[in-house]
């Protein structure tokens, strides 16, 4: 009984545990590769809009240029994606957490799609006339990219929500039928 009384009073001596020092540095390398993440995507997107632009307005050797720039963007997110998982804290986001492990499974699809658009980008500049091959292959291209990409934005867009940087999106109700 005495040893657990003088246990406690020193407890208490010492005040309230301080938080981990490591807890806010691993919150911020969270933030940092989230953020990393979301530049990598805006890249990719970006670039396969200007390679869309190219491929309709420019010559063939800016198309086959906005080609190479577009395949090295991908890589980029497919290496950024593949290395994040890691690196985001699997406790410290408290209520936010759920979000962040729907965000954390959403970056396998950010994988695929930078690999495919990467492959795909890479045989279409391997052929004989490959400005004519990426402006074959534009728009199934551009919609890969943006179906590839759609499910990472949504979990971008809860994480947002759950950490109180944006409101969540109101689904527009059901027209009412008149009674007839």
């Amino acid at each position: 009984m005495t040893a657990l009384l003088l246990a406690s009073v020193l407890l208490l001596q010492q005040g309230p545990a301080a938080p981990r020092q490591t807890d806010s540095a691993e919150v911020n390398a969270s933030r940092e590769t989230i953020s990393a993440i979301g530049l990598a995507v805006a890249e990719v997107r970006s670039g396969s809009d200007v390679l869309r632009r190219a491929a309709f307005n420019d010559p063939d050797a800016v198309v086959v240029e906005r080609a190479r720039l577009l395949q090295l963007r991908c890589e980029e997110l497919t290496t950024a994606a593949r290395a994040a998982p890691a690196r985001i804290c699997r406790t410290c986001f408290g209520r936010a957490q759920p979000a962040i492990e729907r965000y954390r499974a959403s970056l396998a699809g950010a994988v695929q799609t930078g690999t495919r658009c990467t492959n795909t980008l890479r045989a279409q500049l391997r052929e004989r006339q490959s400005a004519a091959a990426v402006k074959r292959g534009i728009r199934p291209f551009g919609q890969l990219i943006i179906a590839g990409l759609r499910p990472y934005e949504d979990a971008i867009h809860g994480v947002r929500v759950a950490l109180g940087l944006e409101v969540p999106i109101q689904q527009a109700a059901p027209p009412r039928r008149r009674p007839g």
